[in-house]
């Protein structure tokens, strides 16, 4: 039964590109809400606004994920099950020369690193770690390679450290002013 709904919805190439196009439009959307909440929107009020935005772009695109990786599992992608594997670098090649599992993949990493991305800028702003540096420095490694993003979130955390409440109490007051 599954099988034959994924190989419904997915029946040709032009699915996983479409189902391509809609994750990165939906990250787009999510990413450009994460850096203007981080940039321009400092209100609780916004933050939240902001948050629920990026929540709901990861929330789409997991569920796409979800739907794409259950396609290739039950068959409908182009995948050659008898070379395709995690189990070895061969394998993982063989494993994306498929569309599906390409598109899966692409999928996963959107998702993926747009959640860390959020994780991420909210720690450092606890932290206390200038706007500029989590714009224009966490938000792209993050986005362009992860676990370098991370990396860098962790140094820029660390030299930061967390401030006290009364320091961000002052920031906050001589921001209203």
């Amino acid at each position: 039964m599954v099988r034959a709904v994924a190989r419904t919805v997915f029946h040709s190439r032009d699915a996983y590109a479409r189902a391509f196009d809609r994750a990165c439009a939906c990250a787009c959307v999510g990413w450009t809400a994460l850096l203007l909440g981080e940039a321009f929107f400092t209100s609780e009020r916004s933050r939240r606004i902001t948050d629920a935005c990026v929540s709901a772009c990861v929330l789409a695109c997991s569920v796409g994920y979800a739907i794409v990786l259950a396609s290739v599992a039950c068959g409908a992608g182009d995948v050659d099950g008898t070379r395709a594997s995690f189990s070895s670098l061969a394998g993982v090649e063989a494993l994306f020369e498929s569309s599906a599992a390409c598109c899966a993949g692409w999928i996963h990493y959107l998702a993926f690193d747009l959640y860390l991305g959020r994780a991420l800028l909210k720690r450092e702003r606890e932290c206390g770690v200038p706007t500029v540096l989590r714009v224009c420095v966490t938000a792209p490694l993050t986005f362009v390679a992860g676990p370098v993003g991370y990396a860098w979130s962790a140094a820029a955390t660390a030299a930061f450290g967390r401030r006290t409440e009364s320091e961000s109490e002052k920031e906050t007051k001589s921001k209203t002013r």
